[in-house]
């Protein structure tokens, strides 16, 4: 949120993922790259976790650093897929 200086004084601005009563709103084209991103990140895992389970110490540690670079949950992820 910034603050513009009007003729009428102070006039609040907002960008566009949240209206004025502070509700999260976003256009239908960014919520469909929001989906698409989502998808894909779910086949990316499906692939991991097919080369995971053939995969030897080494690479499963490999497997285990690429997961931390794609999402902030990847902790639970390497506990749940048995990479620790």
């Amino acid at each position: 949120m910034d603050f513009r200086i009007v003729a009428a004084g102070l006039r609040r601005t907002y960008n566009n993922t949240s209206n004025i009563h502070g509700v999260n709103t976003m256009s239908i084209s960014e919520r469909k790259k929001e989906i698409k991103r989502r998808r894909k990140r779910r086949e990316q895992y499906a692939k991991m976790l097919a080369k995971i389970e053939k995969a030897d110490t080494r690479t499963r540690n490999k497997f285990a650093e690429k997961l931390r670079g794609m999402t902030p949950a990847a902790e639970t992820l390497i506990e749940r897929w048995g990479l620790k």
